[in-house]
């Protein structure tokens, strides 16, 4: 990804901001007013942008509205709110994503076999209104879009204080794994084919 004022390799700081605008213009359209908060969905539609070439789609919860008979009464079809990047700008960025569920990333648990995934992770501490500090408790986040060539589907997970002791309560660590097996199975129900080389599992020896 490059910086372009300089067209130069941005570096994380340059992508966070950018990112971060990306927040910003995508609540401006979608939420009138701003409530000082990101929620899951705010933050799935601003990936979604990226993932589907910088067009900004109106979210939605429900899909259609069928019938006991089966006729379907009312389909909601895609609908684009706006362009916000341009689609090589969108582009750089999934494969700046990429790279975090890389080796050395901060997510190489949310890989899935035999496709390339892109994400990011997030990490918060709780913020307690009453004692206005912030606690041990934390966030853990994970959202990420497969294939990450070109995305079929946005996938968000949130972990609100996790309950384990055995590893740290981080978005690499609680999330990511869980983002790896929604995938897999939505990958299996939208019956998407591979993009990268799978290896068969080796035959165990027989004795």
């Amino acid at each position: 990804m490059t910086d372009a004022s300089t067209n130069r390799p941005a570096t994380l700081p340059a992508f966070a901001w950018l990112l971060a605008g990306l927040l910003a213009l995508v609540a401006a359209w979608l939420i009138p007013v701003n409530f000082g908060a990101v929620t899951p969905s705010l933050l799935a539609a601003a990936y979604s942008v990226i993932a589907g070439d910088g067009k900004l789609r109106k979210p939605h919860i429900v899909r259609q509205l069928i019938a006991n008979d089966g006729t379907v009464v009312e389909d909601f079809q895609p609908e684009v709110v706006n362009t916000v990047l341009k689609p090589e700008t969108a582009r750089k960025m999934r494969l700046a994503l990429e790279k975090v569920v890389l080796t050395g990333g901060t997510a190489t648990r949310s890989a899935v076999l035999g496709f390339k995934v892109a994400g990011k992770t997030g990490t918060a501490k709780k913020y307690n209104p009453k004692t206005k500090t912030y606690e041990k408790k934390a966030i853990a986040s994970f959202v990420g879009m497969m294939p990450a060539e070109n995305p079929e589907f946005v996938c968000i997970v949130v972990v609100d204080d996790p309950q384990t002791d055995k590893c740290k309560h981080q978005g690499g660590m609680i999330a990511s794994p869980i983002f790896s097996r929604i995938a897999t199975r939505a990958a299996a129900y939208l019956n998407l084919q591979p993009t990268e080389p799978v290896t068969a599992p080796l035959a165990k020896a027989e004795r």
